[in-house]
């Protein structure tokens, strides 16, 4: 049985071609659980339309308060799930209608595992704007490390699976904001992560994207780089709060060398440019591409 988790906030534009994506899977052995934001829109409305037609497809709960907290929304559903392997979904995607199927098939049994996969990158009409998702943004996902993960979290949500058997070795923090970049720490380090170089799903990239794509050597994207410092700030906090987390849960059974690594990450926070230079540098701690490196040696 496969479980497939979706977070919603005021997404009645795209969610009807994302649900129905789903609704049209060659595998059928699914069950859609969905925590709504307390959208203003029409967005509950569609969905419960959805459920009057399948009841037993689909269960919907409903934050009574926006807490604008996707982590926390994402790993409540975590602790609602039964099913023996976990889909992520966004809602304003498409899915290929063979992605349960063939991403399925990469899980090994009673190993802890996610598998993660390319996107096709479509706009607001349905065109697609770049093949791979992965090549737009010059990511990086070969031989992923923990070293790697922790300054840069090239694992999608809406293009990852896991199994039970992670799910039952994750710790779950709610002081991150990111519930993928978590589990893809947490797989890296007590499992195994597999990359499927085919897309299985259509990333939709429009204005109010939480998380958007840019191509990585377009003048917008440097722009942007250049001048959003607090960006960049903020994502070297996540790499030093995640490390101390990492150390937190899992530091009875990590080895020395490694607890060692993770106190001298986490600490970085409270300390200044000459000593977080001297650490990223002792640990190979570099985001991919030269424009990335570049932002993080500016304001480190």
């Amino acid at each position: 049985m496969i479980d497939i988790l979706m977070a919603t906030f005021n997404g009645e534009k795209y969610i009807s071609a994302q649900l129905d994506s789903i609704i049209l899977q060659t595998r059928e052995d699914w069950h859609l659980y969905i925590i709504d934001d307390a959208s203003s829109d029409k967005t509950v409305e569609i969905i419960n339309k959805y459920i009057k037609k399948d009841p037993d497809k689909i269960t919907l709960f409903e934050n009574k308060k926006n807490n604008g907290n996707i982590c926390e929304n994402f790993f409540f559903l975590i602790e609602k799930s039964k099913g023996e392997l976990v889909f992520f979904a966004d809602q304003d995607d498409i899915w290929k209608r063979d992605k349960l199927e063939e991403m399925s098939k990469l899980f090994k049994a009673n190993k802890p595992m996610l598998v993660f996969s390319d996107m096709t990158v479509i706009d607001k009409h349905d065109n697609i704007t770049a093949p791979s998702f992965v090549k737009m943004q010059a990511l990086d996902v070969k031989h992923l490390t923990l070293r790697k993960l922790l300054v840069q979290n090239c694992v999608t949500g809406c293009s990852m699976a896991v199994n039970r058997s992670l799910l039952n070795v994750i710790k779950i923090p709610f002081s991150l904001p990111l519930h993928d970049w978590w589990i893809a720490c947490c797989a890296v380090l007590k499992g195994e992560i597999i990359y499927c170089k085919k897309a299985y799903t259509y990333y939709r990239k429009h204005d109010k994207n939480v998380r958007g794509a840019r191509k990585n050597n377009s003048l917008s994207y440097i722009l942007s780089r250049i001048n959003n410092k607090d960006d960049i700030k903020k994502m070297l906090s996540y790499t030093y709060d995640t490390a101390f987390e990492l150390r937190s849960a899992y530091g009875a059974s990590l080895s020395s060398d490694l607890k060692k690594m993770l106190d001298e990450i986490a600490i970085l926070k409270h300390k200044g440019k000459v000593i977080r230079l001297l650490t990223h540098f002792k640990y190979g701690l570099w985001k991919s591409g030269i424009i990335r490196k570049i932002g993080q040696l500016i304001y480190m």
